[in-house]
């Protein structure tokens, strides 16, 4: 039996990467016409599949002898992976602050690079960049295939580091990305054009998969007795980085839009991991506001419940990629809460181009809320996702009969 082991950084709680390998094993499961063998990896050993999540092997174990034989199949199953580092990823798993401290210092006194080349010899691993592997490290002629992955970072990986990448990508079996900035930036780090095609990301099938009258039946407790209320609600999440100096703020322009248009707000934390931390300024947020009724924080939501407290939303304000894809997948209007994260402002642009207002600042968030709300035009947002969603499976098939062949 073929095997498709599925790669990606779904062995920490950030709801975009848990999102790819259910999304992209239950389409293949569906659709493919040869009996395939799955396996999940991640970086670590983890198991998230109390939030939803999949049961991951460390990422040394795709390296041991008689892992794969001819034809099996590895897929890199998406996210902003290409430009990734060795020290940017470890930070995002490592749960002891000092330890943390340790590789921020080195980095000062050193250089990324260096560290990243530390940690890479400690994880055992011959790939230069954690999300980027060359078919020649194995054993067995082995499939290596990127699914709609994102790249707006490679621009500032080290000149080694895209070397690496070049080499790697030209060996692979399949390559797509999810917007324009990663095709040029990929092109510009000398890797042939006519081998990369360009895909919406994947998770923006997820209404077809997920049905929205079926979410509530994944919620918890706390979640559905929320829902129940059957108050209008604008969903608002942030990451700890863009949100840590501006709590008041927030609070403020969050309070002024619920006695404007008597929304009820959630506070969602998408990614809890290290470098998101969600949590820390939500939380902060709904403290200043005096947890008031009208405000619901969950404490330990599961990825079906961030889907369907999104779709069933008037709006969602946010900083994540995948929070914005997960709206616009359910027809919901969606800000960006951010001009400077690029992968997300990409995303909106490559596939939203006609859509004027994409993202506010903080002092006009209220009156951007309120204009989005009004100008919101359903059909074209039905007009977009239906012609996402076409191009998402156009991509899917594309890997299926690569994966069959």
């Amino acid at each position: 039996m073929k095997k498709v082991a599925l790669l990606g950084a779904f062995d920490r709680f950030n709801y975009g990467d848990l999102l790819f390998p259910i999304i992209l094993e239950k389409y293949l499961k569906e659709n493919l016409k040869i009996q395939c063998e799955f396996e999940y990896y991640g970086l670590i050993q983890s198991d998230l599949t109390s939030l939803g999540g999949k049961k991951t092997n460390a990422i040394d174990e795709l390296y041991l002898n008689n892992a794969f034989k001819k034809d099996d199949c590895l897929i890199l199953v998406g996210g902003e992976m290409l430009g990734a580092t060795w020290y940017q990823m470890i930070l995002c798993l490592i749960e002891s602050k000092f330890l943390s401290f340790s590789y921020k210092v080195a980095k000062k006194l050193t250089s990324e690079k260096r560290v990243s080349n530390f940690l890479q010899k400690k994880m055992n691993v011959p790939n230069s960049l954690p999300w980027v592997i060359n078919p020649e490290n194995f054993d067995a002629p082995v499939k290596v295939m990127y699914n709609a992955v994102g790249g707006s970072s490679i621009p500032a990986l080290h000149n080694s580091e895209k070397h690496y990448l070049s080499q790697a990508m030209e060996r692979a079996k399949y390559i797509s990305v999810r917007d324009k900035i990663s095709k040029d930036n990929l092109e510009n780090a000398s890797v042939n054009k006519r081998k990369i095609k360009e895909f919406p990301d994947s998770a923006i099938i997820m209404s077809d998969m997920f049905q929205k009258e079926q979410l509530p039946t994944k919620f918890n407790k706390e979640a559905l007795n929320w829902l129940n209320k059957n108050k209008p609600y604008l969903v608002f999440q942030v990451n700890n980085d863009i949100g840590k100096n501006k709590v008041n703020l927030i609070g403020k322009q969050l309070l002024d839009i619920h006695n404007k248009t008597g929304f009820e707000i959630v506070l969602l934390p998408i990614g809890t991991a290290a470098n998101h931390e969600d949590h820390i300024p939500l939380k902060k947020i709904y403290d200043y506001l005096g947890r008031p009724s009208f405000v619901f924080l969950p404490q330990k939501e599961n990825i079906y419940e961030i889907m369907g407290l999104i779709a069933y939303s008037q709006i969602y304000i946010g900083t994540s990629l995948h929070g914005a894809i997960t709206a616009l997948s359910y027809n919901v209007p969606h800000l960006a809460f951010t001009d400077t994260i690029t992968k997300l402002i990409e995303f909106i642009k490559t596939w939203e181009p006609e859509e004027g207002l994409i993202y506010t600042n903080v002092n006009d968030m209220s009156n951007n809320i309120m204009e989005k709300v009004k100008t919101f035009n359903t059909g074209k947002s039905k007009r977009y996702t239906f012609t996402l969603k076409k191009l998402a499976y156009e991509n899917l098939e594309s890997m299926r009969r690569c994966i069959e062949g």
